[in-house]
């Protein structure tokens, strides 16, 4: 479910691209956690409302549906309503294409804000004439292919990138703390503050770990990967990247990212 409630993010990659960010970003994020929460809550209580008893007889782990796939289509099936399953095996096949044209428009942008920071090298800097980062486009659907290949389901995909988008939370968190300190907001004035940052960030930190834990990335190989991240977040804290800008070395810290995110895959 924790992937249903990803959607906010975009809001926060594209806040450049707002005239208000000031207004428009809180509305945005709350709005978007609020109604996602208000739809799957509505939907939960519609499908454990329309099970039978006898369904849940020998509890949540051993409900199953023969021959289909999906809960939601398997009991429309089940009552009847075959005209509302086939609605919904076409729905999933095409609403996946909703978060993929979103991911393509936010993710290049980080491209295109990373090559203008020069935390990354090569074009990525780069706009077409129609101010699109059309090498950042070209990274993500590379990267995205390559991790999509070798997962042999969506549930396996909705776990991986669940445990992505929850570790990349978990560094942001310490990275606004340290940002907090080392660019007060009376010397760097900003559109948009959040409001108790500090111990909001923790929270987030704390549940972002819980909620891995949970879904089992903490298991076997996904251990390595989640040790390894509290060295990564220790040793690539947010001051170097100002002090490397400020002395001019900016590759050292893309390196120790690289080397970071290659000790992680092995």
């Amino acid at each position: 479910m924790i992937y249903a409630y990803t959607g906010f993010r975009q809001a926060v990659e594209l806040a450049g691209e707002s005239r208000h960010p000031k207004r428009d970003l809180p509305i945005a994020i709350i709005g978007s956690v609020v109604i996602g929460f208000l739809l799957y809550a509505a939907l939960q209580t519609a499908f454990i409302g329309a099970l039978s008893p006898h369904a849940l007889a020998q509890g949540w782990g051993k409900l199953h549906f023969t021959g289909l796939s999906g809960p939601f289509a398997g009991l429309a099936t089940l009552m009847g309503m075959s005209w509302l399953a086939v609605l919904l095996y076409i729905d999933s096949a095409v609403s996946p294409a909703g978060t993929g044209i979103i991911a393509y428009t936010s993710t290049p942008r980080l491209f295109y804000a990373a090559g203008r920071e020069g935390l990354v090298r090569g074009p990525f800097a780069r706009l077409s004439g129609a101010g699109v980062p059309i090498i950042g486009v070209l990274a993500a659907f590379a990267i995205g292919v390559i991790f999509l290949r070798p997962l042999p389901s969506w549930r396996a995909l909705i776990k991986v990138v669940s445990a992505a988008a929850l570790l990349s939370y978990g560094m942001a968190s310490v990275s606004l703390i340290t940002l907090r300190w080392t660019m007060p907001v009376e010397r760097h004035p900003r559109s948009f503050q959040l409001p108790f940052g500090i111990p909001v960030a923790g929270l987030a930190f704390i549940v972002a770990n819980f909620i891995i834990v949970w879904t089992g990335a903490h298991r076997q190989r996904d251990h390595a990967v989640c040790a390894d991240r509290r060295g990564a977040l220790r040793d690539y804290p947010a001051r170097d990247v100002w002090r490397v800008r400020a002395s001019g070395n900016r590759g050292r810290v893309v390196d120790r990212a690289i080397f970071r995110g290659a000790m992680s895959a092995g």
